[in-house]
């Protein structure tokens, strides 16, 4: 004896399939159209670049200022004349989306070495500026420390 199911059953329950997984599948607008489990985030800029572009905007300005570097120094209530000694190249450091920096040793004319961080803004190496320069240390002795939070750094007083 054989069983035969009636033609319209087998597409009532076929039906019902298709309306089920039709309500279940996800739409478009409930999630955001990145992917779920993005790659790492990749630095626009490299480590390499964004020294070069430091030494050579710290090269610029001595040359605009005959062979040292003028910088206001407020908290220590002096202006510095300074010469080049060192890119720091070996690190990436960013602050905020396409804001960056990297700190150089310089030279004052009274003989006191500074470090000063270097900040530069862009999307790229070949569009980056100098957005500010700050002292971060004299003589070795920090004024600030920096603190990362996730994949950004922060200015925190020492």
């Amino acid at each position: 004896m054989s069983a035969r199911v009636p033609l319209g059953i087998v597409l009532v329950v076929l039906g019902l399939s298709f309306a089920a997984g039709s309500l279940a599948q996800e739409h478009p607008m409930e999630h955001p159209q990145s992917a779920e489990h993005p790659k790492a985030e990749v630095h626009a800029i490299a480590k390499e670049d964004l020294g070069t572009a430091v030494e050579a905007y710290i090269k610029g300005e001595m040359a605009k200022g005959g062979g040292t570097w003028t910088v206001e120094d407020k908290e220590g209530k002096t202006t510095l004349h300074l010469t080049l000694d060192k890119v720091h190249k070996d690190k990436l450091a960013m602050t905020a989306k396409d804001t960056y920096f990297a700190c150089a040793d310089l030279k004052n004319s009274d003989g006191h070495m500074y470090d000063l961080d270097v900040f530069m803004t862009g999307p790229d190496k070949d569009h980056l500026e100098a957005t500010e320069v700050t002292v971060h240390k004299k003589d070795g002795l920090e004024r600030y420390t920096w603190k990362k939070e996730g994949k950004i750094w922060k200015k925190q007083p020492v």
